[in-house]
């Protein structure tokens, strides 16, 4: 079996129209700077050749002369105008192209040797086993259709060997079945595992993301925080509202695909006209439309039938753009919000309202923690009235008391007022498996006009 690179027609190919423009440009061209472009050009193609003909085993000779083929296209004639004294452009452009042309040459091949590498180190490997991996993943699959799943039971050991007897394809003679069968769920268990483990990175890092939000937002100064915060909703909900018009499209488009197309009457009739004469075709047209009527009569009920998917999708868009709109002002407000930093935090901190801190453990063994609060005292920002603002932090605490990691809870984007709220943040310091308390103390707090 040839050892072929999957795009070795289109390499021949390329090969082919190199050669052509190699020629051609050293014919009848007779600007210097043309033929050295399309010399380099042609060059270039014949290196790509070369990046084939390497995955090539058998085409040694293609492997060892595409590449000073393709470097003649350009190296003599620029060598030749350089020699003969050609205006210094055409001799800056010649050198730039021959240095392209090498750089290019380098590194496919460099590319392509270890892609080679890896392939023929693969199929040895294949070949020494007596199957691929993918045979395996197949013969396992078509086991477990045939009821063959536990090969330490006497029955199933049986019924595979019948199942291989009747499948010529499977009989392997390096392989027994049991060891394909074994070496199938060892690939297919791999597999899991890679996926699980790609789901567990994938919310690791969407935690770690929260995490540095939440720590950002936690740290930020007065008035900053809120106005950050309100842009944040607004952009959520014009997303939102981005999506439901998405949607409403998406159901258009459907009911169209669902609809069928009405018949032109010119066509038939002018055919039926031709044939026999003006009273065919005055029934042909009287015949068609008729049924372009039950047609739109029929589309019409279809397109009914997704009146109320529609009209959801163009509430939810409404809420959502108006959501957008609402909070896009009071991030605009908000920039002439007056603020009081000066008070103590202990002092605020105490007198806020908080219920027992609850906490969740993630599949990753971060940890969320979560709990209701409210500001029941009065504040002043200069004479107006004022809400509390900032974050709480909350430290994990091992069994021993030490502190194993942080979650930042920030407040509500407009405060905390007398109004319960919930608030919550993620500690990704914490381990799976591990028991911990939560302890609450101070963040960046501070007072905001209401």
């Amino acid at each position: 079996m040839k050892d072929r690179h999957p795009g070795g027609a289109l390499a021949w190919g390329v090969f082919i129209v190199g050669v052509q423009i190699f020629v051609y440009s050293r014919s009848v061209i007779s600007s210097p700077a043309a033929e050295l472009f399309l010399a380099g050009a042609a060059g270039i193609l014949i290196v790509l050749f070369a990046v084939w003909a390497r995955a090539n085993k058998k085409d040694k000779l293609a492997r060892v002369l595409a590449i000073p083929v393709g470097l003649l296209g350009v190296v003599p004639r620029y060598a030749q105008y350089a020699i003969e004294d050609y205006d210094t452009d055409t001799v800056f452009f010649g050198g730039l192209l021959v240095a392209v042309l090498l750089y290019a040459a380098f590194l496919m091949l460099v590319y392509d040797r270890q892609k080679i590498q890896t392939l023929h180190q693969a199929r040895a490997e294949d070949k020494a086993r007596g199957y691929t991996f993918t045979q395996a993943e197949q013969f396992y699959d078509e086991c477990v259709k045939s009821k063959i799943a536990d090969l330490s039971r006497d029955a199933d050991r049986q019924r595979l060997h019948l199942f291989v007897e009747s499948r010529p394809e499977w009989q392997l003679p390096a392989v027994t079945p049991e060891a394909l069968f074994q070496a199938g769920r060892e690939r297919k268990a791999q597999a899991k595992r890679a996926e699980q483990e790609k789901k567990w990175a994938e919310e690791r890092d969407r935690e770690l993301k929260r995490e540095a939000e939440e720590k950002k937002l936690a740290e930020m100064p007065p008035r900053a925080k809120r106005i950050y915060r309100m842009d944040q909703i607004a952009r959520a909900a014009r997303e939102q509202a981005n999506a439901m018009l998405q949607a409403g499209a998406a159901v258009n488009a459907l009911s169209q695909s669902l609809q069928t197309k009405e018949k032109d009457p010119s066509i038939s009739a002018g055919i039926a006209s031709g044939i026999g004469g003006v009273v065919p075709a005055a029934m042909t047209v009287s015949r068609i439309e008729r049924e372009n009527q039950e047609i739109r009569a029929r589309n019409a009920a279809i397109d009914a039938q997704f009146d109320s998917t529609r009209a959801a999708a163009a509430d939810a868009w409404l809420a959502a753009a108006g959501k957008a709109t609402d909070w896009q002002k009071k991030a605009e407000a908000a920039k002439l919000k007056l603020t009081d930093d000066s008070r103590p935090a202990g002092e605020l901190f105490a007198a806020l309202t908080l219920d027992q801190p609850q906490t969740e453990q993630t599949k990753t063994g971060a940890v969320i923690v979560s709990l209701t609060a409210k500001s029941e005292q009065s504040y002043e920002v200069s004479g107006t009235q004022a809400v509390v603002d900032g974050a709480i932090l909350a430290d994990l605490c091992r069994e021993n008391g030490e502190v194993a990691g942080l979650a930042h809870l920030c407040l509500p984007a407009e405060g905390l007022g007398a109004k319960e709220a919930k608030l919550s943040g993620i500690c990704t310091a914490a381990k799976a498996g591990e028991r911990y308390t939560v302890k609450l103390r101070p963040g960046n707090l501070f007072l905001i006009e209401r």
